[in-house]
């Protein structure tokens, strides 16, 4: 199960940053730039048999050149 995060700034090469969802690492799996110049990342979900559908959760996208959060439902 993946997320699909959008920002500005993303790093292209998903080794080079890292994600936390509600405090567990889940890393990334590819980067996409959009027509608008904006970045559209795919996050791995850590335990997914465990993500709940139907609560709010954190997370937070680390690259080398700053942070990232985001809450979402």
């Amino acid at each position: 199960m993946n997320i699909k995060v959008s920002g500005k700034n993303y790093m292209l090469y998903p080794k080079f940053s890292y994600a936390q969802i509600d405090g567990k690492f889940g890393f990334g799996h590819q980067t996409n730039i959009m027509t608008d110049g904006s970045y559209e990342t795919i996050i791995h979900i850590p335990e997914p048999d465990k993500f709940s559908k139907v609560n709010n959760h954190t997370v937070i996208y680390s690259t080398p050149f700053g942070t990232t959060f985001k809450n979402f439902n």
